[in-house]
């Protein structure tokens, strides 16, 4: 095993800074919590749990002010003897606020003439991350190496909240959700979160860069996934009564052609041409009772030589694919349908459709092309065989062949060469199991299974039926089974020992056994190994408030 121990040692020695200095109670900075901070996990059990009303896993990332609203809410249903927690969700709860002060005044909305206290915040979280076996080289070189993400963030008191969070990674440049270029030495460095947001009371709108994560499922979202570097988007989140409605819109990474394209027949752009590419998307969820939530979501990926963002895709009420249609464009416009449902308190069910394109008039066989989209379900069962704090989570999600991607290079649903919908692309599927156990307020453990199945097509393949038309002599293949041809099937068996002894300090210690066989779609190749992970992560922060002593 190769270890490279000087940037840890750095990172270590951050780390024991960190622990020393004061713990700043309620530290977050930013006003939407990152997906990846230590509550977030913690956050998303209560959800799931139904302890805090008027929140979704649906939308990502959760807001300060939301999470602070629902923690108010459950407070009085507590003190109204309408709530009664076990010993598990009492130490939950207590650790969320640790974050997030549920006596944090509404911030008044930008315009009005109400004024709030104006506020500074900064931080550091620094992290030591080890994991070895052959597998992981997927994701880095090294064995072992450190993170730092220094932050800052303010409110203003006049509806205006903003922040940037900064990434410093000895071996990050292969990290799916990195969006640079490496360093020296493969160091690498990037705005994981920067962004301004105006407060409009009911509605929040975004300016800069973030993470968004669309659907119930913990990991594996279709249409929205986070698995790609955060969009640099200006996004609208509105939330009245029991609709929440969520748009964006953002330009992708440019693409310079390395062979003529048709983009219609007789019209050929010419290889290096850049191509401008762009996408929008808008989500609207209804919790139609306490114990059903339905939602619809619509992306869109378009782009062109000198082709700009446009109006109609913009719009946050405009119907994407009915304006594609109209206007005779070939853009790639997918639309997604999901549901939540509690029969019983203790359990949760939830599923996703997205649909990306659907054939209906089979002129030809150059017009037989099959559907393409996927499905999840999932299933969430708390506390089972009465044990406090336990978790049994069994999800399956599968895209069929040739889903995200499109006739026209530039619409494929990537960004950054990173998949923006189902991390393993289309042509895939994987079927998840977990046991979760937060056997105390410092002590978590998990087990898990995990099947991944990835066919032989991709979704950066060349499609198949060129620009000509349903008149075309050329066809669709057709497949037998999904995934296709030689499956690359990885099995992965885990456990994972999680440390938490205060809020900000994480100590993750894990490991387990992996088996790939037809790896990379090779017959009779493979790969069996163990494997062992652990990570250490510590955040502090604190906050400058004019006024205070």
């Amino acid at each position: 095993m190769r270890l490279r121990c000087r940037p840890v040692l750095w990172f270590a020695l951050a780390a024991i800074l960190a622990v020393g200095m004061p713990h700043s109670t309620h530290a977050s900075t930013l006003p939407y919590i990152p997906l990846d901070h230590w509550v977030t996990p913690l956050i998303s059990e209560a959800i799931g749990r139904g302890i805090l009303p008027g929140l979704s896993l649906a939308d990502r990332p959760y807001g300060r002010d939301a999470v602070a609203r629902a923690l108010r809410t459950e407070r009085t249903l507590a003190d109204s003897t309408q709530r009664d927690y076990t010993q598990f969700e009492g130490w939950l709860i207590d650790r969320i606020e640790a974050e997030v002060d549920p006596a944090e005044a509404q911030p008044p909305a930008a315009f009005s003439k109400l004024t709030g206290d104006a506020s500074l915040g900064f931080g550091l979280e620094a992290r030591a991350e080890a994991e070895t076996g052959e597998d992981q080289r997927r994701f880095g070189k090294d064995d072992v190496k450190g993170i730092a993400l220094p932050y800052v963030g303010f409110t203003s008191g006049r509806g205006l909240a903003g922040g940037l969070r900064f990434r410093i990674d000895t071996d990050g440049g292969q990290v799916p959700n990195f969006n640079g270029r490496p360093w020296r030495h493969g160091w690498t460095g990037d705005e994981r979160n920067a962004y301004l947001l105006v407060q409009l009371g009911a509605a929040d709108v975004l300016l800069g860069r973030d993470d968004l994560r669309w659907g119930a499922s913990e990991k594996s979202t279709l249409l929205l996934s986070s698995y790609a570097p955060p969009f640099d988007q200006i996004g609208l989140r509105v939330h009245v009564g029991a609709v929440t409605a969520s748009s964006f819109f953002s330009s992708l990474d440019d693409m310079t052609l390395d062979a003529p394209v048709a983009e219609a027949p007789g019209d050929t752009i010419p290889a290096g041409t850049k191509i401008l590419r762009h996408i929008s998307g808008h989500r609207i969820r209804w919790q139609v009772s306490h114990t059903v939530a339905l939602g619809v979501a619509e992306t869109v990926v378009y782009g062109g030589k000198d082709r700009g963002l446009e109006a109609e895709y913009t719009i946050p009420v405009s119907i994407y694919y009915a304006g594609q249609w109209n206007k005779g464009k070939n853009d790639n416009a997918l639309l997604s349908f999901t549901g939540e449902l509690r029969p019983i308190p203790s359990m949760e069910l939830y599923g996703e459709l997205m649909i990306d394109d659907v054939q209906f008039e089979h002129k030809s066989p150059a017009d037989k092309e099959p559907f393409e989209g996927g499905f999840l379900l999932g299933q969430r069962f708390y506390n089972p065989f009465g044990l406090d704090g336990g978790l049994l989570r069994i999800e399956w999600a599968k895209v069929q062949p040739f889903t995200y991607n499109q006739v026209l290079p530039w619409n494929r649903y990537i960004y950054q060469g990173q998949p923006i919908g189902f991390d393993l692309g289309s042509d895939a599927q994987a079927i998840d199991v977990e046991f979760r156990h937060w056997a105390s307020e410092k002590v978590t453990w998990s087990m898990g299974y995990r099947l991944e199945e990835r066919g032989q097509t991709r979704l950066t393949d060349p499609w198949p039926v060129p620009v000509t038309g349903p008149d075309s002599l050329n066809s669709f293949p057709e497949f037998d089974h999904v995934p296709t041809g030689t499956v690359e099937r990885r099995n992965k068996i885990s456990s994972e020992l999680w440390i938490h002894p205060r809020p900000g300090i994480d100590l993750r210690l894990g490991g387990g056994y992996i088996d790939v066989k037809n790896l990379e779609n090779v017959k009779g190749d493979g790969r069996v190994e163990w494997f062992f992970q652990g990570s250490l992560r510590l955040n502090w922060s604190s906050w400058l408030r004019p006024g205070e002593d």
